[in-house]
């Protein structure tokens, strides 16, 4: 998936009926904090849900659409993208290391410990010699 402040190609952007562009998911939540209640009723109603069928159909992301989908608040959905992105925030600081969740600034620390350790040991012998 696309980073959320990538912009998605051209024929993917999302045209709102009072002729905002967004580009990408952080420019989703600027146009939703922007737009009135009669612009986001034309693309959310009982009929729709524009922004969880482009989030679906260009950003592949399955769960964040069924999200959407339920909001049809502005005030509701401008909660949901925020809650994706602070889940993709906490995500983006760990990693998979054979089947082991690790916190990236946790392995920072202990390879930049091993390294001054294994420099201080080279240094010591270096110095006895």
């Amino acid at each position: 998936m696309k980073g959320i402040f990538d912009n998605v190609p051209e024929e993917n952007y999302f045209y709102l009926a009072n002729g905002l562009i967004v580009k990408n998911l952080g420019e989703l939540l600027s146009a939703l904090d922007m737009i009135d209640n009669e612009t986001f009723e034309k693309h959310v109603n009982k009929e729709k849900n524009d922004f969880a069928d482009w989030v679906r159909d260009i950003y592949k992301a399955q769960k964040f659409s069924e999200s959407l989908r339920k909001s049809n608040k502005i005030e509701s959905m401008i909660k949901v993208i925020r809650k994706y992105f602070n889940d993709i925030e906490k995500d983006d600081i760990s990693f998979d290391l054979f089947g082991i969740k690790l916190n990236k600034l946790l392995v920072g620390f202990i390879l930049g410990s091993l390294f001054g350790i294994s420099l201080g040991m080279l240094l010591f012998t270096h110095f006895l010699n």
